[in-house]
């Protein structure tokens, strides 16, 4: 499931927004307009990338048929996939619980929340719907429901896509567990109706107004909102940025080696690789007007062109897909820290449009979270066993009982 979630994210990133550039090559105040596109000509820039960004493509497409061969040999290969239990329901109700505490301290701007604790603003919800089982399946389905409808409320509280796109995904990914893929492909108009209304609702009330500005240029209202989504998903500008950037590599071995290794560390102790991308790639790749303290993606793709070249292309999308996969293993994990860590990069954009060191940053997150659930599920155990252990007076009690029923028979 993850893997067809990337492909229809570098879809839209690779193919549909190349195709948008070229056919409409848009001027100065349209939508995704490129001013170093627009200076060195659409067409030409755009075939300059299109060979890069099919060989990152075609690179990934290899290492999952591979991926996929050598797991259809291994035993037990044929056996059905078995749903995760995952953590304890009090667990998932505590993360859910401290995900609204956090999200309206961000909101009314009251105290300091840590950046491995702001992931869980958006994370919290999608992995109580991906986990959250009880007795009884009518009491489950309407408390996922509730669960919903809140981060619903939330998207236009916050004017935020994230937690609806992140309950969709949870959504499609329980039912491809327990109903199947061709249950979920049944399924699959409705999702894609829920995102381009998401999209549809909410930039506009961001004052993102791509879908307005494209109706007016002569497109059709729905087309005007696919514009939108398209918009949204970008890792074919950090190619052009890699294609222009004039001082290859980006960074040298060492310290692309310390970069990894800083990376695993929480965030708020050094600086997001995006944000570096964002003041040491892409102003450089003749666009010093860039906006400095945006944080951008840059794609496996990119970050191995601008670091090696073509090799470095392969290397780093053959990189991904390992770490997809065992991504995959461990959200499908019994443990429930190992599964939510897991989980936690599932949902994690990195793994959809960010290089490698992006990728590690996500890991340095969902470690966090994968060992605050195993504290929580460490904790809550000991107590259920407390609970359930006669208490010493009771024992030392029935001990008394039955010494004198052996002397009074």
């Amino acid at each position: 499931m993850l893997f067809k979630t990337q492909a229809v994210y570098w879809f839209l990133s690779l193919v549909a927004r190349p195709a948008y550039l070229w056919t409409r090559t848009p001027g100065i105040g349209e939508t995704m307009y490129d001013y170093r596109m627009a200076t060195i000509g659409y067409e030409s820039i755009i075939l300059d990338a299109l060979p890069v960004a099919a060989l990152g493509c075609w690179t990934v497409a290899i290492g999952v048929v591979c991926g996929a061969l050598i797991a259809s040999n291994r035993p037990g290969s044929s056996r059905k996939v078995v749903p995760p239990s995952g953590p304890n329901p009090e667990v998932l109700w505590v993360l859910l619980g401290l995900m609204w505490i956090l999200r309206i301290a961000v909101l009314s701007g009251v105290g300091f929340v840590p950046g491995f604790l702001y992931g869980i603003t958006n994370f919290g919800a999608a992995a109580f719907v991906l986990f959250y089982k009880r007795s009884g399946a009518q009491s489950s389905t309407w408390v996922l429901v509730a669960v919903g409808i809140g981060e619903v409320a939330w998207s236009v509280l916050a004017l935020s896509k994230t937690p609806v796109l992140s309950i969709v995904l949870a959504v499609a990914i329980r039912l491809v567990i327990e109903r199947g893929a061709k249950f979920v492909a049944k399924l699959a108009p409705a999702l894609v109706v829920l995102v381009l209304v998401t999209f549809g609702v909410l930039q506009p009330l961001r004052g993102i107004d791509t879908a307005s500005h494209a109706v007016a240029s002569g497109q059709a209202p729905l087309e005007g909102v696919a514009v939108s989504v398209i918009e949204r998903a970008d890792t074919f500008a950090p190619i052009v940025d890699a294609l222009l950037y004039p001082y290859p590599p980006w960074l040298g071995a060492e310290e692309f080696i310390e970069s990894a290794v800083t990376g695993l560390l929480p965030l708020g102790l050094h600086d997001p690789v995006g944000l570096r991308w964002t003041r040491e790639v892409r102003t450089e790749a003749h666009l010093s007007f860039q906006y400095q303290d945006v944080s951008l993606a840059q794609g496996t793709t990119a970050e191995g062109y601008v670091q090696a070249g073509a090799l470095g292309v392969i290397l780093e999308n053959l990189a991904l897909v390992f770490a997809t996969l065992a991504v995959s293993r461990l959200a499908l994990s019994d443990k429930p820290g190992v599964a939510i860590a897991g989980a936690a990069m599932v949902f994690d954009s990195s793994m959809y449009e960010g290089g490698m060191l992006s990728v590690l940053e996500g890991c340095a997150v969902a470690l966090s979270y994968g060992f605050l659930t195993y504290i929580l599920s460490l904790w809550f155990r000991v107590s259920q066993r407390r609970h359930d252990r006669p208490s010493s007076r009771y024992r030392f009690g029935a001990r008394i009982d039955r010494g004198k029923q052996r002397r009074n028979p």
